[in-house]
């Protein structure tokens, strides 16, 4: 079939809405028939093969069109269009069976967003069906070629290259330029299956990426289709635009409830709507038909509680809902609707969602859980001597909590003389939860093992019952050398036994170990020092202890007379023999003799403490007196003897120990001490330099190993000098004295001068006086030399010489001052003026010149002096102590002398005018 023209346009501006502009900004390929039908081997594949791309916002022109094709082999040749391509389009459109249509662009030209299907060559087959199928305008391009190689390479496995790039541009316009590759090695079969086979083809994405597939021998273009998906919508969903719904052909129309234009509003709808997309013309056109669920609008608002406490157990959360029920609740320890505060803690985040898929509403709160935790751990049976038990160490982990029952102080148990069972409860409790737990701990008293020892036992004594020895806890047993059951036996033992006495009940145990003597009584052995000096204080004498037995002390050997009773001592000082018996009830021991010797200790040497040497002095001897021995150390302790004698010669100063002894003991130490003192050293520096200007000072320092005094009679470290002088800094000790001296200068140059004169007439001559030299001079500010140190002034003025001298950075500046005037005698004074403040005559100001001395008295009306002045440069401003004077006349004297020494006088009036 055959369409007119406007109906084939107007087809393509359907597609307008749709297009999606070219990735160069003027057009985008979009696919390529790779492996085309060829019918004979006349009309090979080269001739067959077509491309299709879409033209952008802006209409091209073919006039400089070029390709670069995939095969580099293949030359771009240029398009043709004549007689032949006009005939070669009207066979294909004959060919077609649906409702498409291919046009020849008119003189090049390709309208904004067109599709455009470029033919390998002009010679393409019209029997091969590409176009049967096609339902929509394509503007066709002919290569100019006529060759049967492919201009797009087909399926090989592991080619090389295996990338194939074709490059499209309109030369003219810049950058008007698309590239696209697909890879030969992902071709595939009209099966999907990777392989060659006729129709292999490739399309592309907008930034070029490729999809594989193979429709057959059909030209690359894209079949009509009404093809959308249908929306879920909520009632509060804001309208909907229909076309972004569409995977079919753009460019339709719709239809149907709530549709305007391509936009669906649900406002106002419910349930399923019937909504229908149209695309296409007449016979050619496609249409869908699909129903939108319209769901209702719902609220998923709940009031979250602001505190749930973890023994709450399951907590209903419908309770809380205030919008729409019937949703699904989600989170953590969320089972159903109900939430198991007693598996979570603290901020748990808890979801309530209602409605359907893209409709549904969700709320999300975040619900405190207090988690309360009151299982302690019980200890079991304690006994009542471990004391004071602490409870805290009991309580849960991380847990913080009151611990109450009898005997409880905070979290302290007290166990002591207890016993039975104590009920004890551990409570805790935060923000207004609580929870508590009760368990009775067991005390059991504690035991004693206590047991009297029956002393020292003669090994003729008879068996002991020791059960009868027991002064704690009974029932318990016994064990140790001579014990049978409770009986202990002394003629079975040699000197002692260690016997024990063990008792335990549940949890609590005691045992007592003694040592039990027995056989015949020892005598006692003396522990300490029997020999002592005279200059020492005796200590205690010791013997070994027997229980159930007394050693006594005696001073004569018929034990006449007893000094003491122990098992200690402390002897007189003198020396004395004393005899020591042990006994008990039934035996004695022998009688042990010792003999307590006191020795006369020598004096200390006599020497004295302390000795100083100078630095640069030989260290003297060190010479004692003593009737004794002396020897001498090199440490407190005694211990590094260095020498001995009465005289000792150190090698370096240092402190040292000397005693004296005889044969049997020394005398307490003596310390002697040498230090060395260092000669006097003073060093006086400058801190800056030693050469200072005027305006400046300077710092001198001085480090000495003794006290300083300066010239200055000060006696710090240091001193700040602006004066020029020399000044001495002076150290002394025993060892000498020492003193340095540093001259400080000033080296600030004298920038005065004198003048000739200081005032005069034009032409005024002035002649220089000065010491300095190579100085700057500056007259008015300006810098100037003088000439034979004259200068000639022949204009009135103020003139002011300045001398600047440095030297070496300190600088001195002088200025002197000359007055020129004018010979020439002029006095004109205004007759008016307004002190208004406007900027304009607000002063009364004269031009006066030649004037040596000058008086004016200004008078009012009434003769009545305003006030009077005696300076050629005041000027009036109309005001007279302070205040403003009325407007007026008002009438002057003006006399004085001139330059030349003339009187002169003017009178006259003024007028003061204020208003503007």
């Amino acid at each position: 079939m055959q369409l007119n023209l406007p109906r084939a346009f107007s087809f393509i501006f359907l597609l307008i809405s749709s297009i999606v502009r070219a990735q160069s900004g003027c057009f985008e390929i979009e696919s390529i028939l790779v492996n085309s039908c060829a019918p004979s081997a006349s009309n090979g594949e080269g001739k067959n093969e077509m491309l299709r791309f879409r033209v952008g916002d802006q209409a091209l022109n073919t006039a400089s069109f070029t390709v670069a094709w995939g095969n580099s082999n293949v030359f771009w040749n240029g398009l043709l269009q004549n007689a032949t391509t006009a005939q070669k389009t009207a066979s294909l459109n004959a060919t077609i069976t649906s409702c498409g249509y291919l046009v020849e662009p008119t003189n090049g030209d390709l309208p904004a967003h067109a599709q455009v299907l470029l033919v390998t060559s002009y010679n393409v087959s019209a029997t091969t069906g590409f176009f049967a199928q096609l339902s929509d305008t394509l503007y066709i391009l002919y290569a100019n070629d006529n060759s049967n190689t492919g201009h797009f390479l087909n399926y090989v496995n592991n080619p090389n290259p295996d990338a194939q790039t074709t490059t499209i541009s309109f030369v003219d316009v810049i950058g008007c330029s698309d590239v696209v590759t697909y890879y030969r090695s992902q071709l595939i079969t009209t099966a999907g299956n990777i392989g060659d086979e006729d129709g292999a083809s490739v399309s592309f994405t907008a930034n070029g990426t490729p999809t594989y597939f193979n429709n057959g021998c059909v030209a690359p273009y894209i079949p009509l289709s009404a093809n959308w998906n249908a929306p879920l919508v909520c009632e509060q969903t804001p309208p909907i635009d229909l076309n972004t719904l569409i995977t079919g052909t753009p460019g339709g129309t719709w239809s149907g409830p709530g549709v305007s234009g391509s936009v669906f509003d649900p406002s106002g709808l419910n349930g399923s709507v019937a909504i229908t997309y149209q695309v296409g013309a007449g016979a050619c056109s496609q249409v869908s038909t699909l129903n939108i669920p319209i769901q209702p609008v719902v609220s998923p608002t709940w009031q979250a509680p602001a505190i749930l406490c973890n023994t709450a157990g399951w907590v209903d959360l419908n309770q809380y809902i205030t919008g729409t029920s019937g949703g699904t609740w989600s989170g953590t320890g969320v089972i159903g609707s109900s939430l198991n505060v007693a598996a979570v803690s603290g901020n748990v985040s808890i979801s309530y969602s209602v409605g359907v898929s893209a409709c549904a509403q969700v709320e999300s709160h975040i619900i405190f859980v207090q988690a309360l935790n009151a299982n302690w751990t019980n200890p079991g049976p304690i006994c009542s001597s471990s004391g004071v038990l602490n409870l805290a160490s009991y309580a849960p982990a991380g847990s913080t909590g009151t611990w109450s029952g009898n005997g409880v102080s905070g979290d302290q148990f007290d166990v002591s003389g207890l016993s039975g069972t104590f009920p004890i409860t551990y409570s805790a409790s935060a923000n207004g939860c609580s929870i508590s737990n009760t368990q009775s701990l067991v005390v059991e008293a504690s035991l004693s093992a206590a047991w009297t020892n029956p002393g020292f036992l003669c090994d003729t004594s008879v068996v002991v019952d020791l059960a009868s020895l027991i002064t704690g806890n009974t029932g318990g047993t016994w064990s140790g050398t001579g014990v049978q059951s409770a009986q202990f036996d002394p003629a079975v033992i040699v000197d002692s036994s260690s016997v024990t006495y063990a008792v335990s009940g549940i949890v609590c145990q005691a045992s007592s170990t003694q040592i039990i003597y027995a056989g015949t009584l020892s005598s006692p052995v003396i522990i300490g020092d029997w020999e002592l000096c005279s200059n020492e204080t005796p200590t205690a004498l010791f013997c070994d202890s027997i229980p159930a037995t007394t050693v006594s002390w005696f001073i004569y050997p018929d034990f006449s007379q007893p000094v003491a009773t122990g098992n200690s001592y402390i002897p007189s000082a003198q020396t004395t023999t004393y005899y020591l018996v042990r006994s008990n009830q039934a035996c004695n021991s022998d009688t042990t003799q010792a003999l307590f010797t006191l020795y006369t200790a020598p004096a200390q040497p006599v020497i004295s403490n302390q000795f100083d040497v100078c630095e640069n002095a030989a260290i003297p001897a060190l010479q004692s007196a003593s009737f004794d021995s002396v020897t001498w150390f090199s440490d407190a302790l005694a211990t590094q003897v260095i020498s001995t004698g009465l005289n000792y010669q150190p090698s370096s100063v240092g402190t040292f120990y000397l005693h004296a002894s005889n044969a049997h003991c020394s005398s307490n130490l003596q310390t002697v001490t040498l230090t060395q003192i260092p000669l006097p050293v003073v060093q006086l520096t400058v801190v800056g330099d030693s050469v200072i200007c005027h305006t400046s000072s300077v710092t001198l320092a001085a480090n000495a190993t003794a006290p300083i005094t300066w010239s200055t009679g000060a006696q710090s470290d240091s001193i700040f000098v602006s004066t020029p002088g020399t000044y001495t800094v002076s150290t002394s000790n025993i060892c000498g004295a020492m003193s340095q001296s540093k001259t400080i200068v000033d080296i600030t140059p004298d920038a005065s001068f004198s003048l000739s004169t200081y005032s005069g007439a034009a032409p005024l001559n002035v002649s220089l006086t000065t010491a300095a030299a190579n100085c700057d001079w500056f007259l008015n500010g300006n810098a100037y030399q003088w000439s034979q140190n004259q200068e000639e002034f022949t204009e009135a003025g103020v003139f002011t010489f300045m001398q600047r001298c440095d030297n070496a950075g300190c600088i001195d500046t002088f200025y002197r001052q000359v007055e020129v005037s004018n010979e020439q005698f002029l006095l004109e004074i205004p007759n008016s003026f307004t002190p208004n403040g406007d900027g304009f005559n607000d002063q009364w100001k004269w031009k006066i010149n030649g004037v040596h001395s000058i008086q004016t008295i200004v008078f009012d009306r009434w003769g009545q002096e305003v006030l009077e002045w005696k300076s050629a440069s005041a000027n009036w401003d109309g005001s007279a102590n302070g205040n403003p004077v009325p407007d007026g006349v008002y009438f002057f004297v003006v006399r004085g002398k001139d330059i030349k020494d003339k009187d002169f006088e003017q009178n006259g009036s003024v007028t003061i005018l204020r208003a503007n």
